[in-house]
């Protein structure tokens, strides 16, 4: 009764991955096989991405569970190909009627608190991913209706019918992250801050300063040995670029990530003088930006086109020296549901956005950036350009911390982005962006048209040629609707002292964060 989905190898290609600059052992899968001759040490981060909350499970910041990762294992998880691989569970199965997944789990692993992890710990997880207040992960689970334990280490869940292919995907994210079933059950346990042992993840937080400063310690007796391989892991947040690569350049810090144009070119000649270490990435995540059409006047269609006719990817590229290549639409093109014989419909044309301004009488837009970001200056470029056709574009700069959480809220009318970042299965980005977390289907009506189309993508029991079918007509919608503009791909570096180890087989590093899991200090 059972149809093999995964064992133990990955099936999903997600396209975008790693253009190395150093070495670093890794197997075909894009894992480490082993870091035991490296020696330990403290690394230090120096971060762009907030981190406001540790439990996973109530996380409203993307760049959160690039923090949490190092604390909860996951059931699966993304490696540096961007494939899936098993983690906490060794492989998977659905039923062959799509009725229930099932997932057999690994033996050997314990929690920090001395909880064994098994069927009963997921079941636990997985409930109070969906119901416990504040879930920023329900949305991810909804098409598991139960969970149930067949013995210690299978575990079965129960799937509402025609829906649940997107899950093994989901369980890649915060939704997948297992927390102790002990530090569940003690309300004197304050999970915000995930401080002592609460996971099963190679790092324990021992100090948490949301949004400035983070301290782990290395886990006792990790399960996986290729990971884990530091004394501990200090991070700072650090939202300027110029900031970070300077404390890398200087050796205050060992690892950043940097992504605004100027940055990336001076990263890019201390690397060619060897004066830093470097690892180029091209970005899965697109830069655009997002369009809130109940507000002002982007509820008009026609205005949203204006602005999409307005835009320029050369410009923005340009500004970039090259290091964002123009990308039309939601998925890398290689991707199994990226639409295929692809033409974007609003290509750079200035006079036709012009005559639409024209013809509506005016064209206002608000246009949110994240004050300090690599938007800032992609920000100033739109302005122009939209100024250009006649729309009145006013720039309105927020903190970092504030600019995704807010537009989710129905705050700005607009927002410059580079957190658009396609997830392991497009189910899930269509809840985080499209119906659910940023609502770019922003409207009941808006948001009924979605679930329109993509309700059929949701059956496990679908080819994945029929599945792609629902979703490039779903990203078709979306685009064609001008919710968001897609612009361009970064290329951004990712810069470390030379003593750091495996940064070429860090997985979610296509995705703009960095598992740090498998770093090592030499």
């Amino acid at each position: 009764m059972l149809k093999r989905i995964v064992v133990h190898a990955a099936v999903i290609s997600l396209a975008l991955g790693l253009v190395a600059c150093s070495s670093g052992a890794g197997d075909e899968a894009g894992k480490p096989t082993s870091s035991s001759s490296a020696s330990a040490g403290v690394l230090h981060l120096a971060t762009p991405a907030p981190f406001n909350i540790l439990d996973p499970h109530r996380q409203s910041a993307i760049g959160d569970s690039m923090f949490t990762t190092l604390i909860f294992d996951r059931l699966v998880m993304v490696d540096a190909k961007d494939e899936l691989q098993p983690m906490l569970a060794e492989s998977w199965e659905y039923a062959a009627d799509g009725s229930y997944l099932e997932f057999s789990l690994r033996t050997d692993v314990t929690f920090h608190d001395g909880t064994p992890f098994n069927a009963e710990a997921v079941k636990v997880n997985i409930e109070r991913a969906k119901t416990v207040e504040g879930s920023t992960v329900a949305q991810y689970l909804t098409s598991v209706s139960a969970v149930e334990v067949v013995d210690d280490y299978t575990v079965r869940m129960l799937l509402e019918e025609g829906k649940g292919a997107e899950v093994p995907a989901a369980l890649t994210t915060s939704a997948g992250m297992m927390i102790s079933p002990t530090a569940i059950a003690d309300s004197s346990i304050d999970l915000a801050s995930a401080t002592g042992p609460v996971g099963s993840g190679p790092y324990v937080v021992s100090a948490f300063t949301p949004s400035e400063k983070m301290t782990y310690e290395a886990a006792p007796a990790y399960w996986d040995p290729a990971a884990g391989n530091l004394d501990g892991i200090q991070v700072e947040f650090a939202a300027n670029a110029s900031t970070r690569l300077n404390q890398v350049r200087t050796g205050s810090s060992n690892f950043a990530a940097v992504s605004s144009a100027n940055e990336v070119l001076e990263a890019m000649a201390l690397a060619d003088k060897g004066e830093i270490g470097l690892e180029t990435v091209k970005y899965r995540s697109v830069m655009g930006l997002m369009l809130n059409s109940a507000m002002g006047d982007m509820q008009q269609l026609e205005a949203r086109q204006a602005v999409a006719y307005a835009i320029d990817p050369q410009m923005i590229n340009d500004l970039f020296s090259g290091t964002c290549e123009a990308h039309r639409q939601i998925y890398p093109d290689a991707n199994w549901s990226a639409i295929q014989d692809w033409e974007y419909p609003y290509e750079y044309n200035p006079e036709k956005a012009k005559k639409m301004v024209d013809e509506l009488g005016g064209v206002s837009l608000s246009l949110t950036f994240p004050v300090g970001s690599n938007t800032e200056a992609p920000a100033n470029v739109l302005q122009m350009a939209l100024s250009e056709v006649g729309i009145d574009a006013q720039l309105n700069p927020v903190p970092v911390t504030e600019s995704n959480t807010r537009y989710m809220a129905g705050d700005f009318e607009s927002l410059v982005t580079a957190s658009f970042a396609p997830q392991p299965d497009p189910a899930a980005t269509v809840d985080l962006y499209l119906t659910g977390g940023f609502q770019l289907a922003r409207t009941p009506a808006e948001k009924e048209r979605i679930y329109e189309i993509a309700g059929d993508g949701l059956n496990p029991t679908m080819t994945s040629d029929e599945r792609a079918a629902v979703y490039q007509e779903v990203w078709e919608t979306a685009l064609d609707e001008a919710w968001f503009v897609p612009v361009c791909n970064i290329t951004a570096g990712i810069v470390h002292t030379a003593d750091v180890g495996n940064v070429n087989n860090l997985p979610w590093a296509s995705q703009g964060l960095q598992d740090l899991r498998y770093v090592t200090l030499d």
